[in-house]
């Protein structure tokens, strides 16, 4: 099995929730939060629950906008066509919003039953201001025991391709952790590969071995 990070990864562009607070006029706080959450100040809840309410009844159409304005990584589709004729089963786990999750996951073929991620509250085509799931940093680990254990598969047989602070936890959990155009040095320092190079393709001949 081969776990996928979104935005960083199979998407090359910056966090869709970074360009929601722009678009929505709360880019001036919502950073403050992260640091917030970060030293351990708010929980992830309380730090989602914070920027999400702003951003009640605006229109989900900004939102579609910015998926639709969304590149995917280079290599991503030559990436994941080769898997799946492997027969390598790919999930996403992210802790991005379900409307860009799924319209990736959709383009690659992989279903919305082999994605995590955040889901916000829509009311007719408005936000509600609320998370009606949320997948937090500390998610990803369940995440991914979760869907090796759907397969039938150990750690050990499980890939895991991440760039950032959050996914150092599953990075280590896996049998081979791949830190892809990496954000931080632990990152690198918890995986067992890294890849410098932005072309997802770099990652096919770690895997070859990875059958399940």
């Amino acid at each position: 099995m081969v776990a996928y990070d979104l935005e960083g990864v199979l998407v090359d562009d910056i966090s869709i929730w970074v360009k929601l607070s722009r678009a929505f006029g709360t880019d001036g706080i919502d950073p403050g939060l992260r640091e917030e959450y970060l030293a351990g100040r708010i929980s992830y809840r309380e730090w989602s629950d914070l920027v999400v309410s702003r951003w009640k009844g605006c229109d989900l159409g900004i939102i579609e906008e910015i998926v639709r304005s969304t590149r995917l990584m280079e290599g991503a589709i030559e990436t994941v066509s080769s898997l799946r004729e492997k027969e390598v089963r790919q999930v996403i786990i992210t802790n991005s919003i379900s409307h860009l999750a799924d319209a990736v996951g959709e383009m690659l073929g992989i279903g919305k039953e082999w994605i995590r991620s955040n889901v916000l509250g829509v009311e007719d085509g408005r936000l509600t201001g609320t998370v009606e799931y949320y997948h937090s940093w500390e998610d990803k680990l369940s995440s991914l025991n979760y869907f090796a254990s759907l397969i039938g598969c150990g750690m050990e047989e499980v890939a895991v391709v991440g760039d950032g602070i959050n996914d150092i936890e599953i990075l280590q959990a896996a049998g081979l952790g791949i830190a892809f155009d990496p954000k931080d040095p632990g990152v690198c320092d918890a995986a067992d590969v890294v890849v410098r190079r932005k072309d997802l393709r770099e990652i096919l001949g770690w895997i070859k071995d990875y059958k399940r």
